[in-house]
């Protein structure tokens, strides 16, 4: 896993870099279709995405993470958002997204707290670059999602061990 320090790396929709960058990837017609934590059979950007997120305590400091999955879809961010609990939150325990709290806990110089709970922000899904192809894995797209819509309207906060339920 690789903790971004910089979250401003995401592209915004609205963007020129976006729109071209959608439309090269439908042209392309990339296969999103690979299963579980293996690698594209061609190590390309084209054929990766990163899933970015975050661990926010309720005093409002943050841990960046970031996933390089296989495949990617240009709706796949939507797909992801429409899954979540007021438009960016999962627990991530529930779907198998490695959890921020250690390197949180680390970084601000305590333990648990009574500022923690089980949350996770979703920051945004985007074609991964070539010097991003060395993180670590996290399976492929399609499986997130399937584990993100199966969570749908079921976030199941007890599986966090930020939670007294």
């Amino acid at each position: 896993m690789y903790v971004y320090k910089d979250h401003r790396s995401c592209v915004d929709r609205r963007s020129t870099e976006y729109r071209w960058l959608s439309a090269r990837l439908l042209k392309s017609s990339v296969s999103a279709n690979i299963e579980g934590a293996g690698t594209a059979p061609k190590a390309t950007p084209k054929h990766h995405s990163i899933f970015k997120y975050l661990y926010r305590d309720a005093g409002n400091f943050k841990t960046y993470g970031a996933l390089l999955l296989s495949g990617y879809t240009p709706d796949a961010d939507a797909d992801l958002r429409a899954c979540l609990e007021w438009d960016d939150q999962f627990v991530a325990e529930q779907v198998g997204v490695p959890v921020l709290c250690p390197e949180h806990w680390e970084s601000v110089g305590e333990g648990p707290s009574d500022l923690d709970h089980a949350f996770h922000e979703f920051v945004c899904l985007r074609p991964a670059t070539s010097q991003e192809l060395n993180l670590p894995h996290g399976g492929s797209l399609q499986t997130l999602l399937a584990r993100m819509q199966a969570a749908r309207g079921r976030w199941d906060v007890t599986l966090s061990p930020n939670c007294d339920e």
